[in-house]
């Protein structure tokens, strides 16, 4: 579940911080299995499972931690912005897309909005 994302394009980790490579196991955990779990009682039962094998093979630190999640853990690979040339207005870099996670106060949902306007929206010269 986790090879690729854990690594960036050049196969170099993006992360050396277990906690994060921990929860990133579950974002991908969620994403991959349970995202297609119709059932309100399959996803209960997920989730049920997820805090039993976290503590098995994590620990009761990661069990604890897991289980006092108030809000859902989101990685993504757009959080970085493009560096706009001043005074052309032109992409002069592009950023790094690197997996990682969404910080708990960041608006994903502005940013998301923000990159469908522009590809539904082009602005052609």
């Amino acid at each position: 579940i986790l090879q690729s994302p854990a690594y960036d394009r050049e196969d170099k980790p993006v992360t050396q911080e277990v906690d994060t490579v921990k929860t990133l196991w579950k974002h991908e955990c969620e994403r991959v299995l349970c995202d297609k779990l119709v059932e309100k009682k399959d996803k209960h039962w997920f989730y049920k499972e997820l805090l039993v094998q976290s503590k098995r093979f994590f620990g009761e630190q990661t069990y604890k931690r897991f289980k006092d999640i108030k809000y859902p853990c989101y990685f993504v690979s757009f959080l970085r912005d493009d560096t706009i040339d001043e005074e052309t207005d032109e992409i002069a870099d592009l950023a790094e897309r690197i997996y990682e996670r969404v910080p708990s106060e960041y608006n994903i949902r502005s940013r998301i909005e923000k990159f469908l306007n522009e590809y539904n929206n082009p602005q052609f010269e």
